[in-house]
């Protein structure tokens, strides 16, 4: 069971369970856009994402035990392997690169990889000054994520359908600037203590859960309809996003009781791409 409880919190502590969001962006990009993806990509962009969140997880361990008391004492266990851990996943994220794709491909994840690594070192701290500045970052790392995908197939911009690819980056980019807020409820303490200036720090914790509750089923609901209408070559299975809903509103409320809330709503990118996969067979 001690094994057991190790792997478990090995996934949601540190960091994979986000990796595979940014795999399965990956992932409903190739759906909509028609792009025939190779499992070398899918691999890639887990790659792309680990050194980001350990790196992460890495440097902020004392600020992050104020708020990730299990987070923390989960990390300790091996902290000091974890620079070992941050370069090696490096290499491995080199060495893919190199041997499954090209220079473009290899400049692009290069120019992710630093960008998720300055968040950490820089782009957070300008938060102090630009409110939710940082829940802009991540949002803007993950909807990256989806040229990624056109690079690394050697996809023409000329050959995609605009109003789709207009509506994965808008949809990836809101609900996963949605997402940070969320995650920052968790964070307040130490957010306080950083001078960040998150939505949770400047009007509360329950007036941003209250304002999620209120506008994550609106978002979702209104960009899901709005590009279904725009664009009549949209697949069907752009309705499968409306499940989200429900999904977020029982993390929502989830996380006034639990922690488990905050690790299911941190997810939906995961659920995205398992909701798609189901509809390929359905639809």
């Amino acid at each position: 069971m001690k094994v057991l409880k190790n792997i478990w919190d090995e996934f949601v502590y540190g960091g994979h369970l986000q990796c595979l969001g940014a795999v399965s962006i990956t992932y409903i990009t190739g759906f909509f856009l028609n792009i025939n993806l190779q499992l070398d990509s899918l691999i890639i962009s887990y790659f792309l994402s680990y050194p980001i969140y350990i790196f992460n997880r890495w440097k902020e361990i004392e600020i992050d035990s104020i708020t990730n008391l299990e987070r923390t004492v989960h990390f300790r266990k091996y902290i000091n392997k974890i620079p070992l851990i941050f370069y090696f996943s490096i290499i491995i994220l080199l060495l893919t690169l190199l041997f499954f794709g090209n220079l473009n491909t290899l400049i692009f994840g290069m120019i992710l990889l630093f960008f998720g690594i300055l968040y950490t070192t820089h782009f957070k701290k300008i938060t102090r000054v630009i409110p939710l500045f940082k829940n802009m970052c991540v949002a803007l790392s993950f909807t990256l994520l989806i040229f990624f995908a056109i690079t690394y197939h050697g996809v023409s911009l000329q050959e995609i359908n605009k109003n789709i690819l207009l509506f994965l980056i808008i949809f990836i980019f809101s609900k996963a600037f949605l997402m940070q807020i969320l995650l920052d409820l968790k964070d307040v303490e130490g957010d306080k203590i950083e001078k960040l200036k998150t939505l949770s720090v400047l009007i509360g914790k329950e007036k941003t859960l209250s304002i999620l509750k209120l506008y994550s089923p609106i978002i979702t609901f209104f960009i899901v309809s709005f590009f279904y209408l725009l664009e009549p070559s949209m697949p069907i299975s752009i309705f499968v996003f409306l499940f989200t809903i429900p999904f977020n509103l029982y993390s929502f409320k989830l996380i006034q009781k639990k922690y488990s809330g905050y690790i299911l709503g941190s997810s939906e990118f995961l659920l995205w791409g398992l909701l798609i996969f189901g509809s390929k067979s359905i639809l």
